[in-house]
């Protein structure tokens, strides 16, 4: 089946986005939760810089993605062809803000009440606890970061199913 511009546009816009934005979460989790822990009496403190990034970029690039996704499923239910798969898609490119709202918080929590502390209130006990805290956050964000990784594969696959 031929797609016309439009729509392989929105489709090309989705599979990018959800795959570059699943690379950028997961990038927190290969560069930067370890800086940040290499950094002994500092790490809470980078780490909620690099969240404070994170949340201020991140939902808006899915919601970006999303409307690609959605974009391609009305023109697809519109020329009578599956459409589901991208409204798929854009759920869970979408899926990574109740994910953080959610399975993250209490991990998020605890990580930004170490933030705040001053560096006279930090000792090697404190140090051990941040470090078990971005590791068990890095666990949880490679998860994160494979939601719009699986919506990028859903969008790829129902173009390719539709294109072959």
């Amino acid at each position: 089946m031929q797609l016309s511009g439009p729509s392989l546009v929105a489709v090309a816009t989705g599979v990018v986005g959800s795959a570059w934005l699943s690379g950028a979460i997961m990038s927190f989790s290969i560069g930067g939760a370890p800086a940040a822990a290499a950094v002994q009496h500092s790490s809470a403190k980078i780490w909620a810089e690099l969240y404070q990034r994170g949340a201020a970029s991140m939902p808006k690039f899915a919601i970006g993605t999303a409307l690609a996704y959605f974009v391609a499923a009305y023109d697809a239910y519109g020329d009578g062809r599956a459409w589901g798969r991208y409204l798929g898609a854009a759920g869970l490119t979408l899926s990574i803000v109740p994910f953080t709202l959610t399975v993250m918080k209490y991990t998020n929590g605890l990580l930004h009440e170490e933030a705040k502390k001053d560096a006279s209130e930090k000792d090697d006990t404190s140090v051990a606890r941040v470090n078990k805290l971005l590791d068990h956050w890095v666990t949880l964000n490679f998860i994160r970061g494979s939601l719009p990784l699986a919506g990028t594969v859903l969008g790829a696959f129902t173009f390719l199913r539709e294109a072959l």
